[in-house]
């Protein structure tokens, strides 16, 4: 039911129509937030809405009119044709069935906020599905128990079916509890007092009803003077009840959503919240527009929580750790609702101050002495100073009793713990090809030989490997100065020493790339000579020789023609291979439809493949894209057919596709019965001017430059092949799936 319109609007983007339908009026503030906050929802789930909402007024008409408006209003909207239909509460649920009209039979029917469901009637409607908004009143008789122990609370009821139906329920929740249930309510200035219904136990809560058509308005206003009861209790939807709630001087609960949070005077109870019920019918909604039927859903009980209104708990001086675990307040203050964040905000920022202050005055006091230290030492590292440069991986050392002493920012950049390095321990972290080369300049720079000199060693500071370091030094200006020490500076040079090993590396690549210069032109003089030792000597033989025959002379020129043919195709290719590896070609990349680029290479083919081998092709019905250059793709695949064809004499010749769709690529293979390939060369068929069979037609360069048209188009080419049995050629390159 509605598959059809799932899918137009799936494709189309138009919104769905949903048609809301409400027992009570528009004045409900729940009601008018009920079709925005299921239209929010569905929007994050991508589901676009026009919704209309019919409000059926059950409290003005009776039933018959009740009836006759619904069939008028849906008789009205049968042209604007909703999918799908919402109905809150029970006046508007069994309405919708009682009146009989075509949509409430053949369109789906979301229903929510029924206490009461008529059973027998929706066992009628399979197309009907909701939840069952189950009152709870023994749950919220017992929250008032906790908030004010054994209390009297009090209760209107009225000759609907609704009420008639609480007041039973009630009756039953409550027989057998020890809870007593009187009607009537107290008249002290009359000494008239209520008549027990339902006799209870000393000590327990009491439950006084009266029905509000017997009460006038100063009646209802004087009902609570000297509070004879402790709480009120909302049992069913009445504008009296909600009006009392207002002006009573004691707590009003409730076990349905209506009224709640709507500046009604309710101070909470135990229900399905406005949230709850537009969150299971907006998830249970999406499903069904996406799909599902009605039937595969059972009518479920709503859930329910603990919902207290904190303006009503400041009234009635209800403190949040007077209610429940896991309660619900809504209106809840800013200041109230981060209390605690507050108070642990405060104090971490108090004890901040505390800590900056602190670390201020010892930051002063290291401070005082660093600069005092600094003052003593300045004419030592001046020394340092004139030996700087610039540069972020020099560093100032000096050797002072047989310690090298580094300064702090080497250990920092090597990320080590600042300390003074005897020489034994040097030479430990020295390579090992090193180490006697750094002892030799080390007994040279005690001998005084060097004055000034440079060593280049490989040192493992920090333990994370070698790097090549340069280290400098001189022996000062003061040679008068009892304390004179050799100092220097030592220099990361791992960086020019990489760019030493880089052009060693190009340079014999160069010298590779000369060799393989000298290779491709001694195997370009042998396949050029070829063609044109044909060329040359049958065109001799047709002018010199007089005695060759009329079929002679048409062999001779068929044979010139073909080494034509072949030295312009090699010529050709050995040009197109430059372009494509030097860039100077340019790919032209579209994004087309790959069934239809295969297709056009396979009815190219389809009349020149000869008629001894089959010619087959193997689509698979996705609808698959490609971004590439349709000549070149079209170039490599036709490279693969024409050396099938070339190899294969009997059998077929497949061409076809698979697509992996975790990869992201697809697989463009030609396959054939040939003669296949062995083993020791499917490596070489890469390589130029490699040709499997050397008296076969061809240059030996097409799958050389397929190589590079593949790698273009971001893609590889893969084969298969088995000596005797056939060969697949695949071409794999990027691709994904399109509607």
């Amino acid at each position: 039911m509605g598959t059809g319109r799932n899918m137009e609007a799936a494709t189309s983007n138009t919104p769905y129509k949903v048609l809301i339908l409400q027992s009570y009026t528009e004045d409900l503030i729940t009601y008018s937030q009920f079709g925005d906050m299921i239209a929010g929802k569905l929007e994050k789930k991508n589901i676009q809405t026009n919704i209309k909402t019919f409000y059926l007024d059950c409290e003005r008409y009776n039933e018959k009119e009740e009836n006759e408006r619904m069939f008028h209003y849906l008789d009205s909207i049968q042209s604007w044709d909703p999918d799908i239909i919402l109905s809150n509460d029970d006046q508007a649920t069994y309405t919708l069935m009682a009146c009989n009209h075509p949509l409430g039979k053949t369109k789906r029917v979301i229903f929510s906020g029924v206490n009461f469901p008529n059973w027998d009637l929706l066992e009628q409607y399979p197309n009907f599905t909701g939840f069952w908004d189950k009152p709870n009143y023994l749950k919220t008789i017992e929250l008032i128990e906790k908030l004010y122990g054994p209390s009297k609370i009090l209760f209107f009821k009225n000759a609907r079916f609704m009420s008639r139906e609480s007041f039973r329920t009630i009756q039953e929740e409550v027989k057998g509890t020890g809870r007593a249930l009187r009607i009537g309510l107290y008249h002290q200035k009359r000494n008239e007092y209520p008549e027990d219904l339902l006799p209870g136990e000393p000590d327990k809560s009491v439950l006084y009803t009266t029905e509000t058509a017997y009460l006038s308005a100063k009646g209802l206003l004087s009902i609570f003077q000297n509070k004879p009861y402790t709480a009120c209790l909302q049992i069913i939807l009445d504008f009296d009840v909600l009006t009392i709630g207002r002006l009573a001087n004691v707590p009003n609960f409730t076990v349905i959503n209506n009224g709640f949070n709507d500046d009604k005077g309710i101070t909470g109870g135990y229900f399905t919240t406005l949230d709850i019920q537009t969150d299971i019918v907006a998830e249970r909604t999406a499903e069904i527009l996406n799909g599902a039927l009605t039937t595969d859903y059972t009518i479920t009980e709503s859930p329910k929580i603990y919902a207290f209104d904190w303006n009503e708990m400041v009234r009635f001086n209800l403190s949040r750790n007077d209610l429940p675990e896991d309660s619900v307040i809504y209106n809840l203050p800013f200041y109230e609702r981060y209390h605690k964040a507050m108070i642990i905000t405060c104090a971490l920022f108090l004890l901040l101050i505390i800590y900056v202050i602190s670390q201020l005055t010892l930051m002063y006091r290291r401070e005082f002495k660093r600069k005092k230290q600094i003052q003593i030492n300045l004419f030592k590292e001046k020394r340092f100073l004139r030996l700087a440069l610039e540069g972020g991986n020099t560093y100032a050392w000096k050797l002072e009793n047989e310690l090298f002493i580094f300064e702090n920012d080497f250990f920092t950049a090597n990320q080590m713990a600042p300390r003074k390095i005897s020489l034994a321990e040097l030479l430990s972290i020295t390579h090992p090809d090193d180490q006697g080369h750094l002892r030799s300049h080390i007994q040279d720079i005690y001998s005084g030989i060097w004055e000034e000199t440079t060593i280049q060693c490989r040192f493992n500071f920090n333990g994370k490997g070698y790097c090549w370091w340069e280290l400098r030094y001189n022996q000062g200006e003061d040679k008068t100065d009892p304390e004179q020490t050799v100092i220097g500076l030592c220099l990361n040079i791992q960086a020019f020493k990489e760019k030493e090993e880089r052009l060693k590396v190009l340079q014999e690549k160069a010298e590779e790339a000369n060799k393989m210069k000298s290779a491709f032109l001694a195997n370009m003089s042998h396949e050029i000579r070829t063609p044109l030792n044909a060329i040359v000597g049958f065109s001799n033989l047709l002018q010199e020789d007089d005695d060759i025959t009329a079929e002679e002379k048409e062999l001779f020129k068929d044979t010139i023609n073909k080494n034509c043919n072949l030295l312009l195709k090699l010529i050709n290719d050995i040009l197109e291979l430059s372009r494509i590896e030097s860039g100077r070609m340019t790919f032209s990349f579209e994004t087309c439809r790959l069934s239809e680029l295969v297709d056009e290479v396979y009815q190219t083919h389809h009349l020149l493949i000869p008629p001894h081998i089959q010619f087959i092709k193997d689509m698979p019905p996705l609808n698959i894209d490609v971004h590439v250059d349709r000549f070149r793709f079209t170039q490599v695949i036709t490279n693969f057919i024409n050396n099938a064809v070339k190899f294969t004499r009997k059998g077929y010749i497949k061409l076809g596709y698979e697509y992996k769709e975790k990869e992201g690529y697809v697989y463009i293979y030609v396959e054939d019965t040939g003669i296949g390939i062995a083993k020791e060369a499917l490596e070489k068929v890469f390589e130029r001017f490699y040709k499997q069979d050397e008296f076969a037609q061809g240059t030996g360069l097409g799958l050389a430059i397929c190589k590079t048209i593949a790698e273009r188009l971001d893609g590889d080419i893969l084969i298969s092949s088995e000596e005797g049995k056939g060969s697949r050629f695949t071409l794999k390159i990027p691709a994904r799936t399109s509607r």
